[in-house]
């Protein structure tokens, strides 16, 4: 996994939460101030337009933002995402919540009470402000928006950027299945343009062979035909290593179910 602390905007964790620590704007130019509060939910990459589009989620519910890969744009805010925000910790990280802060409030009233009475009241109040507490827990938890109404398949993609002459690095995909049958992942295409500055070594699953088709020549198919469990998760690492000093980018073929059924997902790598 990659290190948490350092990340692009493209390879944002979805369900986690993040702060703004540095604000900055967005290509629409809405602000995001220091200290707001969002979960990543998941991306959109539009090749034509250079756009990079993080749906994120709120309190006030789900929102867009939107950012250009441009170096006389804002390359610089997505390739050091983790200098204008910080990733919070699973435990305890959560959206604001106007029923949790009146919870909140409750108990330092209680708190409060307690300060005045005597040391028999006052147990008698903690008791009391437990199941309060208890009760509101139970009727205001909903499990998250972005996971509700989930279905079909979602899967994200990361690599490392910035790569050193000779270094070894993975491709991750992650794969997540909604649905109540299982999947199947059917192949990978690596756009020739990429592989021409980065060799595969090995992958974990493997894959069982690769090829060149005659009628497609800007591919180099991977086939896998690994399952992809109902409810279930599969991770997987392409191990490449930089083999070319350059800019090598492309768009990535992700097939599902059958050697057609492909969508993209953008990879670059900058070797020096």
């Amino acid at each position: 996994m990659p290190d948490p602390t350092s990340f692009l905007a493209s390879n944002l964790i979805p369900g986690r939460v993040y702060r703004v620590k540095t604000a900055f704007t967005d290509f629409d130019g809405h602000l995001h101030p220091v200290g707001e509060t969002w979960r990543f939910v998941l991306k959109h990459f539009q090749p034509h337009d250079d756009g990079l589009a993080l749906i994120i989620e709120q309190a006030s519910g789900q929102s867009t933002v939107r950012l250009e890969w441009l170096p006389q744009t804002q390359a610089g805010l997505i390739e050091h995402f983790s200098d204008f925000v910080e990733l919070l910790p699973e435990t305890g990280a959560s959206l604001p919540s106007g029923r949790a802060a009146k919870s909140q409030k409750k108990v330092s009233l209680w708190v409060k009470i307690l300060a005045g009475l005597g040391i028999l009241v006052g147990l008698l109040v903690c008791l009391a402000v437990g199941a309060f507490i208890a009760f509101e827990y139970a009727i205001s938890y909903r499990p998250p928006a972005s996971d509700q109404y989930k279905k079909g398949l979602e899967y994200n993609s990361t690599s490392q950027v910035y790569v050193r002459l000779n270094q070894d690095f993975d491709l991750e995909l992650y794969f997540t299945n909604y649905d109540p049958q299982p999947r199947r992942l059917d192949r990978i295409g690596l756009p020739a343009s990429y592989l021409a500055g980065v060799t595969v070594r090995q992958s974990s699953p493997a894959f069982t062979n690769f090829t060149s088709l005659p009628g497609d020549p800007a591919f180099v198919y991977y086939s896998y035909q690994t399952e992809i469990p109902a409810h279930g998760k599969l991770d997987l690492l392409i191990h490449l290593n930089a083999v070319k000093t350059g800019d090598y980018n492309g768009q990535i073929k992700v097939c599902i179910d059958s050697p057609t059924n492909c969508t993209l997902e953008y990879v670059r790598s900058l070797i020096q």
